[in-house]
């Protein structure tokens, strides 16, 4: 074996390529790389020098292992990924369950992968599980040596079954690699600067027979490439102890001085080539920014885009970035950077789809599963209409459901056909509101039914062997989903992996829907998918592991910050370094973790070796959010390079620092670079453009509408009073308004805009498994009264004995109880019966209780017989012209002209809506204006009903509240306060109040209560000031609007 030895990786590569120029044309020759993208980078350098290549392979070392056992003729076995040697590594725990690493690992789920990736090191180094105990005697010793013993045993199980790990693939290929060799007339090993025991091994055994020549980043003495001295001295020895023959490559070239970096006493003469500059940026994005626009610069001034490279140590923080930049630039990239593969769309949906299976349906994951557009619910429609998945949330929510595929088809269906709201309805209303239920009714019955189609597809409550299993899911993903992307190809191998499990872990039974969800779920959290490997000749974008043995012409080196670069060395808890040492002799090399500064040190080196023309260096000052980040300590030696003086001063002096401010930014690319992008130059001309509205309205004559929002939401003053719920004049007080209409607008009339004008609906709650709101009691509770009264009244009882009538009245509510209170019960009864038993046996009780009292009362003032769900529809005159046409209606009516009696149930608080301050004030109306509906102000009865209000437990008065109405300067300013609220829907004006109610009501998110320029503008607006100025009412001493003013 010979080593040619250089620290500059485009020198190794120059050598490497003259070497094999100058080998015979048609001799068969092998180069060996650490990595695939290395493989093809060297492909293209070669291309570059000669057109074909006969008889020459670039092969990693799992592609090696695999031509020796191809041209052998022995079939390859399977290799073992790491989710199924971590299945392998969760039975070994099982069969230990008191040893130490076990317990560790259920104590802290995460680790098991740490202690899968130290076993795995052991089995690469070569190492015997006696070597393990004879090694370390101590407890730790004694516990990881028989999980060891116990891992190696599976393995050995698997390999005649034809599965290996990453070592064993190579172990096989061992006694066959001197046959290879003999077949070669030259092998070379190119970007490795260490490789582990195994690899070590098949080396030597290439070795044998056909000299292997290293090209090693190494230079003697030199300390930042001490990292790869020390595997050189310590494993690189060939049979019989002899030293590999190191030979110290020459080379004329003024390229940088590396082997000055981290040598104290090196002041090195500046290199020309590669000139090195700095960049400084705030946050990630503008850092890649930067770098790709100065890459474009590159390319426009003729540099191929694949001799550009942007690496950083790791690639992760600059995820979101990397996809928005290249994405916004619409440039091709290949990379190494990875990404979950959960967090691809497609897979998210697949993933939920299988959780929501094993869920039973619950409520958001079905919901959100129902609007995907990657699901094909078209193929789950039964040959009819596509369900209109988009309605399933809200409805859902409406509807009360939690979860449950009965729900589903139960509590949607039902509810989606109620005709909900009836109250001070038209007969045209009601006819209209049916049609539509019956038209939601259909769909949910479409939605439901698709639902269960794909249970009964899936079929997740039988239980299945894991190849049942899999088949089942393969069923699945090509019944609902669009295959076409490349990521299925990887849950086609999960999948491939899970009928495995049959032969690797012996579970050949059944396997339950919920631990096969598990299964699939962890090996989806584990795999990491790389979008952009293939390289199509675009900018690369490496980590700096990547990086080893690419060289390129340009390099932008990004991150260099502290914590990042260099990276700090985490110990291993399962092999700590005093162990690694003592284990990795000649033959077995184990890497020892604090030995990692070193090996960051040389990966810089190597960085900073590939470029040949430029290479610009990169830290966030700050992050996105403007926190100081800290610079890499790193830089000192980079200014040995450029500056010939290892100053970290020097870097931050000379640094070129991108701007912050938006316009800043945006001229400094367009100064530097010459190039923005047609988003970046409408963004400038913006930004440069305040106080010429004329100017930029006419370049962008698309834009004005958006940009006459932002004039008019981020301004202090009124511009465009349309954005601020001001729309001119309305025919709104032409139609008939209700009453609870009325009482929103008074509450707030942005939110009566939202929901009147707009016509937006609300957006109902998530429901609670064990919970009945308010409004679903108020409705069951009026309609179960509204039903025994209906009764009463058919039946001709209220002329009957009162004894008849109450006995008669309880047993009706018996009767309509069941079918009244149907939803609820069927809902609750199911989740929580004992609960829901308790809670309807107290409504029940408080129920019965208040209609015995009720028909008692209505006895003693000889009321007659009531008028049920009467509605009361008038114009009424509020003086000075003003005028409303509204519509209430009352649950009960008893009596006419000046005796009449007007009653409404309430199943929540009573006491605050007869409060005669509250109705100038506008927060109640409902009273006030049912007393001024009935012509011959009647009295208005406010009944409450329920629990809160049994008449066994709280006194009439405080539950049963009179009012019989307004007199003198009281209904003076009670008509004043319906002139303000009519001159708000007339006029147009609907101003935000955030007094009262804003975390809870639903168009919080649409609505500007918080935001400075909006409350600056209201605080000060003329045409809310009688509405605000309402709040300041009292009946004592400022019932009208003059004496609060008056008063001030």
């Amino acid at each position: 074996m010979k080593v040619l030895a250089h620290l500059d990786p485009v020198v190794l590569e120059r050598t490497l390529l003259d070497e094999l120029a100058e080998f015979p044309p048609s001799s068969a020759a092998v180069v060996i790389v650490p990595t695939r993208r290395l493989a093809g980078h060297l492909e293209q350098r070669l291309l570059e020098r000669r057109p074909a290549w006969l008889g020459l392979d670039v092969l990693h070392f799992h592609s090696l292992a695999l031509r020796i056992l191809a041209e052998t003729g022995i079939p390859a076995p399977r290799t073992l990924s790491p989710s199924l040697i971590e299945a392998i590594l969760r039975g070994v725990l099982r069969r230990h369950p008191q040893n130490r690493w076990s317990r560790y690992v259920r104590e802290r789920p995460g680790a098991l992968s740490s202690l899968a990736s130290s076993l795995r090191d052991l089995s690469e180094a070569g190492l015997s599980p006696d070597t393990i105990e004879q090694t370390r005697g101590d407890r730790d010793g004694q516990d990881l040596a028989p999980l060891y013993r116990s891992f190696r045993e599976e393995l050995d199980r698997l390999r005649t079954a034809g599965w290996v790990d990453d070592a064993g693939l190579i172990e096989a290929a061992l006694p066959h690699a001197e046959s290879f060799a003999a077949r070669r007339q030259g092998i070379w090993l190119h970007g490795a600067y260490e490789w582990i025991g195994r690899h070590t091994q098949l080396v030597r055994a290439l070795d044998r027979r056909c000299e292997v020549r290293v090209l090693f980043p190494f230079e003697a003495g030199a300390p930042v490439s001490r990292y790869a001295e020390r595997f050189l001295k310590r494993h690189l020895r060939g049979g019989g102890g002899e030293e590999v023959a190191v030979d110290a490559i020459d080379s004329a070239d003024e390229r940088l001085p590396l082997a000055a970096l981290y040598d104290e006493g090196a002041r090195p003469v500046i290199a020309e080539r590669p000139r090195i500059v700095y960049r400084t940026a705030q946050g990630a994005a503008a850092e890649i920014k930067g770098a790709v626009r100065a890459a474009l610069a590159a390319v426009a001034g003729g540099c191929p885009p694949h001799e550009i490279v942007i690496a950083a140590r790791s690639l992760t923080p600059y995820k979101a970035a990397l996809d928005e930049v290249f994405e916004q630039e619409g440039l091709p990239w290949t990379g190494s950077l990875t990404q979950p593969l959960r967090n691809h769309p497609a897979i998210h949906d697949f993933a939920l789809l299988i959780a929501v299976l094993d869920e039973d349906f619950p409520r958001r994951g079905t919901a959100e599963l129902l609007r995907s557009p990657r699901i094909r619910w078209d193929r789950f429609a039964g040959g009819g209409a596509t369900p209109r998945g988009e309605y399933a949330d809200g409805w859902s929510r409406a509807a009360g459901v939690v979860g449950g595929l009965d729900e589903w088809a139960e509590l949607l269906v039902e509810w989606t056909g109620q005709t909900l709201g009836r109250a001070e309805r038209s007969r045209d209303q009601l006819q209209r509101a049916t049609e539509r239920a019956a038209e939601r009714s259909e769909e949910a019955k479409r939605i439901t039914a698709a639902l269960r189609r794909v249970h009964e597809h899936v079929r997740p409550d039988e239980a299945r062997t894991w190849s049942g299993h899999a088949d089942r899911l393969t069923e699945l993903i090509a019944t609902a989903f669009c295959t076409e992307d490349e990521v299925w190809d990887d849950v086609a191998v999960l999948l491939s992996e899970m009928r495995s499990l049959e032969t690797i872990v012996g579970e050949t039974g059944v396997v339950s829907f919920g631990d096969m969800r598990r299964w699939l779920e962890t090996a989806i959290d584990r795999t990491e998918r790389m979008p952009h490997r293939r390289d199509n000749g675009g900018i690369r974008v490496l980590d700096m592991m990547q990086m080893r043995g690419i060289t390129c012409r340009f390099l932008f080196l990004v991150g260099m910050n502290s914590g990042v670069l260099p990276r700090p060395p985490r110990p291993d808890p399962v092999l700590p370094d005093e162990l690694r040492e003592t284990l990795g002799g000649t033959d077995t090399p184990l890497p020892v973790k604090k030995d990692g500064l070193e090996e960051e040190r040389l990966l810089l080196s190597l960085a900073l070796g590939a470029a040949t023309e430029r290479i610009e260096i990169s830290w966030q000052r700050t992050d996105e959010t403007g926190r100081s980040r800290t610079p890499s300590l790193a830089l000192r030696e980079t200014a040995r390079l450029s500056h010939g003086t290892p100053e970290l001063a020097v870097c931050l002096r000379d640094a070129v620092r991108h701007p912050s401010h938006p316009t800043h930014a945006l001229e400094w690319l367009q100064r530097t670079t010459g190039m923005l992008s047609t988003r970046e130059e409408r963004l400038l001309t913006t930004l440069k453009s305040v106080g010429q509205p004329k100017a930029l309205d006419d370049w962008y004559p698309d834009m004005t509408p958006g940009l006459n929002l932002l004039r008019a939401t981020e301004s202090f003053e009124f511009h465009d009073r349309g954005f601020d719920g001001r729309i001119g004049a309305t025919e709104l007080t032409q139609h008939p308004l209700s009453v609870s209409a009325l009482e929103t607008l008074a509450r707030c009339p942005l939110r009566f805009f939202f929901q009147r004008v707009l016509r937006v609906p609300e957006f109902a709650e998530e429901a609670a498994p064990f919970e009945l709101t308010p409004r679903e009691i108020g409705q069951q509770t009026h309609d179960l009264l509204e039903r025994t009264y209906a009764m009463l009244r058919a039946e001709g009882l209220f002329d009957q004995p009162l004894d008849e009538r109450v006995r008669r009245a309880k047993e009706i509510l018996d009767e309509v109880w069941a079918d009244t209170w149907r939803a609820i019960a069927k809902r609750l009864s199911r989740r929580a019966p004992a609960l829901w038993a308790a809670q309807e046996t107290r409504w029940k009780a408080a129920i019965a209780g208040f209609v015995t009292e009720d028909l008692e009362r209505i006895e003693a003032n000889a009321w007659g017989v009531p008028e049920i769900e009467q509605t009361l529809d008038r114009e009424l005159s509020f003086g000075a012209d003003r005028s409303l046409h509204l519509i209430g209606r009352v649950d009960r009516s008893f009596g006419g002209g000046a005796q009449r009696v007007i009653g409404d149930y309430k199943t929540g608080g009573v006491a605050k809506l007869t409060d005669e301050t509250r109705m100038l004030k506008a927060e109640t109306l409902q009273v006030p204006l049912y007393w001024m509906l009935a012509e011959a102000k009647a009295r208005v009865e406010v009944l409450g009903v329920g629990p809160r209000h049994d008449p066994a437990e709280i006194a009439a008065e405080d539950r049963i509240l009179t009012f019989s109405g307004l007199e003198g300067k009281l209904l003076d300013g009670f008509r004043e306060t319906m002139r303000v609220l009519t001159d708000l829907i007339g006029d147009g004006v609907f101003p935000l109040n955030d007094t009262i109610g804003c975390d809870y009501c639903p168009y919080e998110l649409s609505c500007r209560h918080k935001h400075p320029p909006t409350r600056e503008r209201e605080e000060h607006a003329a045409d809310r000031a009688d509405f605000s100025d309402l709040g300041k009412k009292n009946k004592s001493k400022k019932p009208t609007l003059e004496e609060v003013r008056a008063g001030k």
